[in-house]
């Protein structure tokens, strides 16, 4: 990653040579929020000298990223979905922000397997009771079919928002 842009490979004893065009690009996730994240090696972070910071994908493109990545998911469950999302995201929610990525499963099992799936994609993801009560109430509040299923009585429904 230096301006030799050359490696030696000791076991294949010869040289591997970086064409004039290859980038290479490199993702962490450092920072408080990611247990056994710590900084960087100085001598590794010195070779990556551009950094992009990413935030979350609009609603709308998160939106648009399930429509095609789970073709044929009724439109008013991705909604649905990326609302929730989005909430978890605001700076007042208790709950862990849910990923894209956790999304994107969710919404494949949801196609799959039907409402009851969000508890094994979603709330079974949270390790803290007042957490999974509160993305519960989320889900109720969107999914209301999932009330019985996941045994959660309507005083603990309220919208933490």
């Amino acid at each position: 990653l230096d301006h030799r842009r050359r490696a030696w490979i000791e076991e294949r004893q010869k040289a591997v040579v970086v064409g004039p065009r290859t980038l290479f690009i490199a993702t962490t996730n450092t920072g408080s929020r990611y247990v056994g994240a710590g900084p960087l090696d100085a001598a590794l972070d010195e070779r990556f000298t551009r950094i992009v910071e990413m935030g979350y994908l609009s609603t709308k493109e998160e939106q648009d990223l399930l429509t095609r990545r789970v073709p044929g998911l009724d439109a008013k469950y991705i909604e649905a979905l990326t609302e929730i999302a989005a909430k978890t995201r605001q700076s007042s929610s208790n709950i862990r922000a849910l990923s894209t990525r956790r999304l994107l499963a969710a919404a494949k099992d949801l196609q799959l397997y039907g409402e009851e799936s969000l508890e094994y994609t979603m709330l079974n993801q949270c390790s803290d009771p007042s957490e999974r009560s509160a993305l519960a109430a989320l889900l109720v509040g969107k999914f209301p079919s999932i009330l019985s299923d996941l045994n959660v009585s309507a005083a603990n429904t309220r919208s933490p928002f």
